[in-house]
């Protein structure tokens, strides 16, 4: 039993050496090793967290100046509105008062037409006429001088007209 107790010893005393030797070399060895990786993991991820902190900066700026610009977008399509409306009134006045234009130039040039052809029967028609009249009115009335003077009133009122 004595052999048995000394043999469970060593055993426990070769695996205790061994996880002492392995702890010693982790210690001394590996966990500086892991706590390089862990500080240049932690660096890596709080700088890709800094960066995502700047892209969400960059992010809400952005949209910032796209609801600014909008807003501006806007303003700007209710003024070209306003500008085509505008437009499109002076139009229909413009157009109004072309139509009016027209009209008055129309009744203008019917007037002309009128006053011309009223100058034309003055100048050729009338005088003819009296001419024919005063022709027929002598050969009607040659023989009295009563009848001469009627003749003339009625000459001269044809003259007049």
């Amino acid at each position: 039993m004595y052999s048995h107790v000394v043999y469970l010893f060593f055993r426990w005393f070769n695996v205790l050496l061994i996880l002492g030797a392995f702890a010693y070399f982790f210690h001394v060895k590996l966990i500086h090793l892991i706590r390089e990786q862990i500080v240049a993991k932690r660096t890596f991820f709080q700088s890709l967290y800094e960066k995502l902190e700047q892209m969400v900066r960059k992010n809400t700026q952005i949209n910032k100046t796209i609801e600014a610009q909008q807003k501006e977008s806007m303003q700007l399509l209710d003024k070209a509105e306003q500008w085509a409306t505008a437009v499109a009134t002076v139009q229909q006045e413009n157009e109004a008062a072309y139509a009016q234009r027209l009209k008055y130039l129309g009744a203008y040039r019917e007037q002309q037409l009128e006053n011309h052809a009223m100058q034309q029967a003055r100048h050729s028609i009338i005088p003819q006429a009296v001419k024919g009249a005063d022709e027929a009115l002598h050969k009607e009335f040659a023989k009295s001088e009563a009848q001469r003077q009627y003749m003339q009133d009625i000459i001269t009122f044809m003259k007049k007209n």
